[in-house]
């Protein structure tokens, strides 16, 4: 993708330049820029896997990885939302308050960042995470972090400087 490709549109969706289409996602982009003034980038994507845990009911907001503790902390699963409707708007905003990485139920996911490069990053992590999850569960069982491993997490975390927000485990 290059800079001519994209397609501008102001604050009511109306394109304004580009050659395309405004993206049937766009209130839901726009949802994630109103909810956070700190962040300048939203990628949405389908990431295979990590919509497929949806579908099959798997949550990634458990503390499983400490890898995805780490730097997303856990991954919520926003309610359903029909795509290329205003609903997909509404249901991102409350879980986009308190985290930078969110799962659409049936319907990809949702990242946010500090730039473009930062929310491309956490949705690699995102989908990295869901097939070392999909692997785990195929072999057996996947217990949480206890409690003491999580502080340690929490505690690293603030000592590395990471930043964005995480939900806190559940």
């Amino acid at each position: 993708m290059r800079p001519g490709d994209l397609v501008i549109a102001d604050a009511s969706g109306n394109k304004v330049s580009g050659a395309g289409k405004v993206s049937s996602e766009f209130f839901t982009h726009l949802a994630a820029y109103e909810e956070r003034p700190d962040i300048t980038a939203v990628v949405h994507a389908h990431p295979p896997v990590a919509t497929a845990l949806t579908l099959a009911g798997v949550s990634m907001a458990e503390p499983i990885l400490p890898e995805l503790v780490m730097a997303l902390g856990g991954v919520p699963v926003a309610a359903y939302a029909t795509p290329g409707t205003g609903e997909g708007a509404e249901v991102v905003r409350a879980p986009l308050r308190q985290c930078d990485a969110i799962m659409l139920d049936r319907h990809g996911a949702l990242t946010v960042g500090a730039g473009l490069m930062e929310a491309y990053f956490k949705m690699e992590k995102l989908e990295h995470a869901a097939l070392t999850l999909y692997h785990a569960r195929a072999l057996g069982k996947a217990p949480p972090l206890d409690a003491s491993q999580l502080e340690r997490i929490a505690l690293a975390r603030e000592a590395y400087g990471a930043t964005g927000r995480t939900l806190p485990p559940a």
